[in-house]
């Protein structure tokens, strides 16, 4: 079974969701029906364990580029060891915004999902607190798969844009890593869009029904 030709690795609320319904409406890409499908953090990250991910999820190799989209991958721990050691190829997209409007934005999701009983002010204080820092850095990823999990403690150990990136690009060539940012998404979508294509290998022009939303 063929390898992921490319990976969304997040960041959580940064828009990784637009990316992935602007790229599966792609006549040459094959992406799972779903975005949140994660294989590298999950318990059977092996290679007889993606040969019965990639069936399930892709199918059969019909030549289209293979991705997926998982925003989890930047800020669980080891993840990008298991991504290097199966598939050092796989080219990686990270986007990413103003890391304090993320923060902002991942703590108003717990608050909707009623996993948040704090003030903002007071959760951003105790999280600023090093060794709580230094902790969250390190804590598993909230799987979710009895009901929301909490994810309070990771407002702001996730939005560490340069810790996280400084590591993959510690195990990836930087021809394999590709940051794009909301803001230029929201500004320029074709543009953007572009990019994003020509990275991966694809000719630019396409231009989705979702371009822009």
């Amino acid at each position: 079974m063929k390898d992921l030709d490319f990976l969304i690795i997040g960041a959580q609320k940064c828009a990784t969701t637009t990316l992935f319904e602007h790229l599966r409406a792609h006549p040459g890409i094959n992406m799972p029906l779903e975005k949140e499908v994660p294989f590298f953090t999950g318990e059977d990250c092996s290679r007889p364990g993606w040969e019965t991910f990639a069936t399930a999820h892709f199918g059969g190799e019909d030549g289209r580029l293979w991705g997926k989209a998982t925003p989890q991958y930047m800020c669980d721990i080891g993840t990008a060891e298991r991504i290097r050691a199966m598939m050092p190829g796989v080219k990686l997209v990270a986007i990413l915004r103003d890391p304090i409007e993320r923060t902002w934005s991942h703590y108003q999701m717990g608050r909707r999902r009623e996993t948040e009983p704090r003030d903002f002010d007071r959760a951003v204080a105790e999280l600023l607190d090093e060794k709580a820092l230094q902790r969250n850095r390190e804590l598993p990823v909230p799987t979710h798969s009895e009901g929301f999990e909490s994810e309070s403690a990771f407002y702001v150990a996730w939005s560490e844009y340069g810790r996280i990136l400084r590591h993959y690009a510690g195990l990836f060539g930087p021809q394999q890593l590709l940051v794009l940012y909301t803001e230029e998404l929201e500004a320029d979508p074709a543009g953007t869009l572009d990019r994003l294509l020509q990275f991966i290998g694809l000719e630019p022009g396409f231009r989705p029904d979702t371009l822009g939303q």
